[in-house]
């Protein structure tokens, strides 16, 4: 492009028709005329008004300000000011940043949000293009040689001062604004708790443990009770236990700039005799909710399941059953007891109907009707009392009605117990009346309290760790074995689904949880050559089958499974399952009181 640098040179002399043109053109664009002669400042409003009446206003102003001895060097200084660069461009080439990102003037520092993907950006004209380089804390930053720096997911390692170097042939660098961006600040999040209790003795050590986040960057110290332990400021604390006095309760104290929290309490207890440990700490949980003459329960499978989980962060081994018939109650308690050493730790919880005369009594799924059932037909709190040391029933406590004559005529039968200081016995209500539960609440009332408490710092202490001998850990292992996940292919319609297996809710030994991928174009249906068991079908982002009552399980089974579409089988595959988890056990033989099967 030509040059115009003329300092003496009046407006328009000296401008080519196709410069003069474009300048025309670009000047009534928008009205920029306006901005250049608001500038100068030398027109009226009348005199804006005679311009704009114009049938061409900026060649109208341009006589104007030639008349007024206006050169060309002005008038390219007033186009500048007035940043319309693309039209100084018709005179000059020209290098110069046009926009670029700001920080509010009283801001000195840019707060950003971890996370946040935070925009800068630089704009400059110029010919030939200029070229861009950012930089942060004056380091290069390679390949960021864009107009538009894009920081993604901000955080710590972000931080910095950025600003643009612009370069042009045959001009200096021109540098942007600089952009002082840090984390916006975060109040501390603690991730790992230390543990709520260690039993330390006497010329042990322990080690206390708590991992937080936050910015800026966090400190910690930590107390015993409420005295600050002097040094201890680490996430980490260690106590060398040399005497009673290392007792008590500590906890560490987190802060930053923005905020602050207290970890959990870690109760030390420190023994001097020697302190007995369970060998093991094993639950069984029995939900009855479906009965075959009775009305249905609403609670008692998601208070197992709650149970369940609570006792497995105690440390417990859980083996837990739903709806179970009379043989398969006995046999399974029977089993329970017949894996205990006489150290563990043991609770027995049962969630379903029950009465009690003279005695209290679990009802399976298979009792008669109310009418019609007997002691004979239920199982009797007494059958459990010398192999547990927690037992708790949540049930109904209210005796039969009493038209039922047979039941009070029956003779019951008797079973021996001498009280030991082994047993804890807990009750969901008191005799004559019902538990208390709701709809509308996930569980019953008494393990909504059990939740709070069952952690409670007794003389009794659920939390005391254990290390579960390999014989019963291997017992353990094979009431919960699964079968292996597969590839299942469908040869006809050629697809192939992935299966996985696993326990109904986590928690449940007796239903299997069948998981199939890939499914979403057909109908699925499932059949077995055994009516013992039954099958629920649960389409969500895969097709879901629970095969229930899996103790009732004779030999080996497989499932088959037909797919299906315009209700025509298109195709069908089979499944070995096997005999899994608690099938192994045999609950379904009547009288049979032992365990081979797990030996």
């Amino acid at each position: 492009m030509t040059s115009i640098n003329f300092d003496a040179v009046l407006l328009p002399e000296n401008i080519s028709f196709d410069i003069y043109k474009k300048l025309i053109l670009l000047l009534n664009e928008n009205d920029e005329w306006r901005k250049v002669a608001e500038y100068f400042g030398v027109f009226s409003d009348n005199d804006i008004q005679y311009i704009l009446k114009s049938l061409e206003p900026a060649e109208k102003l341009i006589f104007e300000l030639g008349s007024r001895l206006c050169t060309i060097e002005i008038f390219c200084t007033a186009l500048e000011k007035c940043q319309l660069f693309n039209i100084l461009l018709l005179f000059k080439t020209y290098f110069c940043i046009t926009e670029q990102s700001a920080l509010p003037e009283d801001c000195k520092l840019q707060m950003v949000t971890r996370g946040e993907k935070f925009i800068l950006f630089v704009k400059a004209i110029g010919i030939p293009p200029p070229k861009y380089q950012w930089f942060c804390d004056n380091v290069e930053l390679k390949e960021k040689n864009e107009s538009t720096l894009v920081l993604e997911n901000f955080g710590p390692n972000s931080e910095g001062e950025y600003y643009c170097v612009v370069n042009q042939e045959g001009y200096e660098s021109i540098v942007s604004n600089s952009f002082n961006l840090i984390l916006a600040p975060e109040s501390p999040v603690i991730l790992l708790q230390p543990s709520k209790e260690e039993i330390c003795s006497v010329g042990s050590s322990v080690s206390l443990l708590v991992k937080a986040k936050g910015h800026p960057k966090i400190q910690y110290q930590w107390y015993k009770g409420n005295q600050q332990l002097n040094g201890c400021n680490s996430s980490v604390l260690n106590i060398d236990i040399t005497d009673l006095s290392q007792e008590g309760k500590y906890r560490c104290y987190i802060h930053n700039s923005a905020g602050e929290v207290w970890s959990n309490e870690t109760f030390i207890k420190v023994h001097i005799a020697e302190y007995c440990r369970p060998s093991v700490k094993i639950a069984l949980l029995i939900s009855n909710q479906l009965y075959n003459n009775l009305s249905h329960l609403y609670k008692p499978e998601n208070d197992v399941n709650t149970l369940s989980c609570l006792l497995k962060n105690l440390g417990f081994l859980v083996i837990a059953l739903q709806n179970l018939n009379l043989i398969e109650m006995r046999n399974s308690i029977y089993m329970f007891a017949k894996l205990l050493p006489s150290d563990a730790y043991v609770i027995f919880y049962f969630a379903g109907h029950g009465f009690e005369i003279q005695d209290k009594f679990m009802l399976p799924i298979d009792i008669p009707p109310a009418e019609e059932y007997l002691r004979s037909d239920a199982i009797c709190e007494r059958e459990l009392l010398k192999a547990l040391f927690l037992e708790l029933l949540d049930m109904c406590l209210k005796p039969p009605i009493s038209t039922k004559k047979k039941i009070f005529q029956e003779t019951s039968n008797l079973y021996e117990y001498e009280a030991d200081n082994n047993l804890i016995q807990g009750y969901s209500t008191t005799s004559y009346l019902c538990p208390y539960e709701k709809k509308t609440v996930e569980n019953g009332l008494y393990v909504e309290c059990l939740k709070r408490y069952l952690m409670k710092e007794k003389n009794f202490r659920f939390t005391d760790p254990c290390h579960p001998s390999s014989e019963i850990q291997e017992k353990f292992d094979k009431l919960s074995s699964l079968p292996k996940n597969l590839s299942l292919k469908f040869d006809k319609i050629n697809i192939e689904s992935q299966v996985t297996f696993s326990l109904y809710l986590n928690t449940f030994f007796n239903t299997l949880e069948i998981s199939l991928t890939n499914l979403n174009d057909y109908r699925v249906t499932c059949e077995a050559l055994e009516e013992k068991i039954s099958f629920t079908l649960i389409r969500k982002e895969d097709v879901i089958i629970h095969v229930k009552n899996v103790q009732r399980l004779i030999k080996d089974k497989s499932l088959t499974l037909h797919l299906m579409k315009n209700d025509e089988i298109v195709d069908t595959a089979f499944i070995d399952v096997g005999k899994p988890l608690i099938a192994v056990a045999d609950l379904w033989k009547k009288d049979n009181f032992n365990v081979g099967n797990l030996k």
